[in-house]
């Protein structure tokens, strides 16, 4: 017996990687810059996705993609780039995401930078509330951070990843065919 099946675009960790990949290759083609300080297709393995629906496990999960995915950027080449688009000068105390959303909207020209890059902000955010599980802010900006995901203010805490984790996917999805325009 044959089975159907029918594939579906991947929503998971390594599609993501591989996309992040791509739209480093593609930085450093166009504009001769390593935007991430270290390939982290070489750290895959030592990334452990959560498998079960355990807050711990799940906000640990976000603290290891944040240090992938944003702790990563490489700051100096990304201030370095922007100079030669904008005045040294603004760019003065902006790290990280700052300088990424500058960087669409200088350099790539994209006009809704803000929310194109909103998943990384969720995501950061979501790291630091790992050190605050217990706090009574947390459920507020938890709210906060599935509402800017589109996910249902309910939902449970392993779904939340998967948006978010899909979330990224599409920004970089984005990206890539805004860099090969």
């Amino acid at each position: 017996n044959q089975i159907e099946a029918e594939f579906t675009k991947s929503d998971n960790e390594q599609e993501m990687f591989f996309l992040k990949k791509d739209f480093e290759d593609l930085i450093l083609k166009k504009f001769q810059v390593k935007f991430y300080k270290i390939d982290i297709t070489k750290l895959t393995p030592n990334y452990k996705p959560p498998i079960l629906n355990e807050k711990n496990q799940i906000f640990s999960a976000y603290l290891d993609l944040n240090n992938l995915l944003i702790d990563n950027i490489n700051e100096k080449a990304l201030k370095g780039l922007l100079r030669k688009y904008i005045k040294p000068e603004e760019l003065k105390g902006l790290r990280g995401l700052k300088l990424f959303e500058l960087f669409l909207k200088e350099i790539l020209k994209y006009n809704d930078y803000s929310s194109l890059v909103s998943p990384l902000f969720v995501l950061n955010d979501l790291r630091q509330l790992k050190g605050h599980l217990k706090n009574r802010s947390f459920n507020k900006i938890y709210l906060s951070c599935k509402t800017r995901i589109g996910i249902h203010k309910d939902a449970e805490h392993l779904d939340v990843f998967k948006e978010l984790i899909k979330s990224i996917i599409r920004m970089f999805e984005t990206l890539n065919s805004r860099i090969t325009e």
